[in-house]
């Protein structure tokens, strides 16, 4: 690595951005960013990102990333000599932007502490929602190391398990951490007390979305009473719920109550979550909604965009959701949202689209749905600004100043700390 103190440089850790959900978003337009305030950005994952598919879905040309290293959750978690497998020495920002259940903590001795670390570099987490604390308690983290490090002993899965939790409080307490919504920010502190979290709302392509909605008004008529759900095709997303509410907005069609309505599920998915979505399609078959439920698999950011424009509504099938950033963009192209009363969409949902069940979700897009019918223009984004309007905050735009920001004031505390060791004078002793 290059000694030049003209140089910035950056590292970034992140498990997978090609799953390109929405931590992967703020991953790729985090990387663009300190790319565009002049950083050498360096890349730690455990997959090579395609970078055709990230530019093809969220429009993100990661072509400045200087060096790409390769870890696994192995490597981090083993707590062994060098505690990962990336040489961090010589960056002045290590940033991990997957912090929920990606503990990286580097301790280079014994007697190290919060203020000797950050005098070295800066390390930033974003922690979209303190997950491991919680699937620590309930066991499920078991799982979830079983699924990601592959066919490894179960003494070492036991190993790894005991050395997550102790990891993950030192990276809570040493690191700036960076969250989502006052949702989050709450959660952190209730298990960290003595963790002051930034909220830094993750970035939302607000105006493409807007123009979308807004360029689609004339059409309206060709508006199908549609349910749109855009999210990963992952266990822990629960899309079984939208697949429950199809089957409640079914019974609703043949009882007379509604129009024929459709869901359509739009996302991605790995081949750990084959598994996932074979069980979601043997349910569409169960309930018998071949002609209710269709399910898109890799849909590009184009087809994205078309299908926000033939749809009346969103919704979000995941109680708790710390932020959702296909809610937010539902609402920048004009989208009623429908999503749970639990989670950080609740800070800018109006609360008479919130639902408590499933039922009662199924309700709401029954009342919604009549009205629009009864008002086509009602609720497109020229007629109703304010659901678009609510979500304004969370352009790119604004991601990018706040994050610039937050860099800035993390180099200047840096440079501070560097400065004061550097100019302190020895204690004389006395012979």
């Amino acid at each position: 690595m290059i000694n030049d103190p003209l140089r910035k440089e950056v590292l970034i850790i992140h498990d997978d951005l090609n799953a390109c959900g929405g931590s992967e978003r703020l991953a790729a337009t985090t990387i663009e960013t300190l790319a565009e305030i002049g950083f050498q950005v360096d890349l730690a994952t455990f997959t090579m990102p395609d970078m055709a598919k990230i530019q093809r879905l969220f429009g993100i040309d990661l072509g400045s990333i200087r060096k790409i290293f390769f870890t696994s959750l192995y490597s981090i978690l083993k707590m062994k000599g060098e505690l990962f497998d990336v040489n961090t020495e010589g960056y002045d920002i290590v940033m991990n932007t997957h912090g929920d259940l990606l503990p990286f903590y580097e301790k280079h001795s014994e007697n190290d502490n919060v203020q000797a670390i950050n005098g070295k570099k800066s390390f930033i987490t974003y922690c979209h929602y303190p997950l491991l604390p919680y699937q620590i308690r309930n066991g499920t983290y078991r799982t979830f190391l079983e699924k990601y490090t592959g066919f490894i002993s179960r003494s070492s899965v036991d190993e790894l398990f005991t050395n997550a939790y102790p990891l993950y409080n030192l990276m809570m307490n040493s690191n700036t951490i960076l969250t989502n919504s006052t949702f989050s920010s709450k959660a952190i502190k209730q298990l960290y007390h003595n963790v002051a979290p930034i909220v830094l709302s993750p970035p939302v392509d607000i105006d493409k979305f807007r123009k979308a909605g807004l360029a689609y008004r004339s059409l309206y008529d060709k508006k199908q009473n549609v349910v749109l759900v855009v999210s990963r095709f992952s266990e822990d997303k629960k899309i079984e719920n939208a697949i429950t509410l199809a089957n409640l907005l079914k019974d609703k069609c043949l009882r007379g109550k509604i129009q024929e309505t459709k869901i359509i599920i739009v996302g991605n998915f790995s081949e750990l979550d084959y598994k996932y979505v074979q069980f979601l399609e043997k349910m569409i078959l169960d309930y018998g909604l071949q002609n209710y439920v269709k399910l898109v698999f890799g849909a590009s950011f184009d087809r994205l965009l078309d299908l926000m424009k033939r749809s009346k509504l969103y919704f979000h099938p995941l109680p708790g959701e710390p932020f959702g950033i296909s809610i937010a963009e539902a609402m920048a192209s004009g989208l009623i949202p429908i999503v749970p009363t639990i989670g950080g969409s609740t800070e800018f949902v109006p609360s008479e689209y919130q639902y408590h069940s499933i039922e009662e979700a199924a309700d709401i897009i029954s009342n919604v749905l009549n009205k629009i019918n009864d008002d086509k223009y009602l609720y497109t984004a020229e007629r109703n600004p304010e659901i678009s309007n609510r979500v304004s905050k969370f352009s790119i735009r604004s991601y990018k100043e706040n994050l610039k920001n937050i860099i800035d004031d993390a180099m200047k505390s840096r440079a501070v700390i560097l400065n004061k060791a550097q100019t302190r004078i020895p204690e004389r002793k006395e012979v």
